[in-house]
C-alpha cells in the first residue's frame, strides 16, 4: 500500500515538474489549438509569454488609418464610376479567411485586432510582385470575411506611377485621362478603389462598401471625431470669451 502511494506521489511530482518546466509551451500549444494560430487571442497570449510577435505585422498603424478615407473622401480627388465588378487579385469580397489561406498558403505577415467590442479583424500579408516591383499584398478580414485589399510598395522610386494609374483606369473605365490628383473608382458590385500618391507613398486600396460591421465602425469613429472637433471649437470659443472678459 505504501509502495503504491509512493509511486502515485512520485508521478504527481514528476507531472508537476514537467508542467512548470514547460507550462508556457503547453499553454501556447493549447491556445493555438483552441483559438487558431491566426487569431487575436493567440497573438495576445503569445505576446504575453514571449514578449514578441509570432509573425511580422502586415501593418504597423491602426486599421482606421487604412479605411477612413472611404468614409470621408479626400478633398481634391477625382471620382470615376465603372460598370465593371471590382476584385482584389484572386480574393472575392465576402470570401472567407480559410479560402485565402487554402489558395495562397502560409502568409508572410499577420496581425489582428478587435473592433466594435467583439468583431475580430485579421490582416494578412504576402510578398508579391506587381509590374516587376516588390510589393506587399494585404488582405483585410472582419469576422473572417474579406472586405479590403491593399497594395503596399516598398520603393515607389522604381514605379512608373502614371503607367500604373493608366492601367487601372483603362481596366475599369475603358478610358484614360492624365490625372495628377488622387482618384476613386466606384464599381458595379458595391466596391471602390482608391489610388493615392503623396510623393512619398503610393496607396492602392480595394474596398467593399457594404460590410455592415466596418460601416458601423466607421460611423462610430466619425462620430467621435466630429464630437472631438466640436468640443475643441467650443473650448476655443470659451477661451476667446474669457480672454475678452479679462481684457475688459
Amino acid at each position: 500500500m505504501q509502495v503504491k502511494l509512493f509511486i502515485w506521489l512520485a508521478l504527481i511530482v514528476i507531472l508537476l515538474l514537467f508542467f512548470f518546466s514547460y507550462y508556457k509551451r503547453i499553454i501556447l500549444f493549447l491556445s493555438q489549438v483552441i483559438f487558431g494560430k491566426y487569431s487575436f487571442k493567440f497573438l495576445c497570449i503569445y505576446r504575453y509569454f514571449k514578449n514578441t510577435r509570432p509573425y511580422p505585422p502586415s501593418i504597423y498603424d491602426e486599421l482606421i488609418h487604412h479605411i477612413f478615407l472611404f468614409k470621408n473622401k479626400k478633398n481634391g480627388t477625382t471620382n470615376y464610376y465603372s460598370y465593371s465588378n471590382i476584385q482584389f487579385k484572386e480574393a472575392s469580397f465576402n470570401s472567407s479567411f480559410k479560402e485565402l489561406i487554402k489558395k495562397k498558403g502560409k502568409p508572410n505577415y499577420f496581425n489582428a485586432d478587435i473592433i466594435n467590442n467583439n468583431s475580430e479583424v485579421k490582416i494578412v500579408g504576402y510578398k508579391e510582385k506587381l509590374f516587376d516591383t516588390d510589393i506587399k499584398a494585404i488582405y483585410f478580414f472582419v469576422d473572417n470575411l474579406f472586405f479590403m485589399g491593399e497594395y503596399m510598395f516598398e520603393d515607389i522610386k522604381k514605379i512608373n506611377i502614371e503607367n500604373l494609374s493608366r492601367n487601372i483606369l483603362n481596366k475599369y473605365i475603358n478610358s484614360y485621362q492624365k490625372n495628377k490628383n488622387d482618384f476613386y473608382i466606384e464599381g458595379a458590385n458595391n466596391t471602390m478603389i482608391y489610388f493615392g500618391d503623396n510623393g512619398f507613398s503610393l496607396y492602392i486600396k480595394f474596398f467593399h462598401t457594404e460590410n455592415q460591421i466596418i460601416n458601423s465602425y466607421l460611423d462610430k469613429v466619425n462620430t467621435i471625431k466630429n464630437n472631438s472637433q466640436i468640443y475643441k471649437k467650443e473650448k476655443i470659443q470659451e477661451e476667446v470669451v474669457l480672454n475678452y472678459d479679462l481684457a475688459l
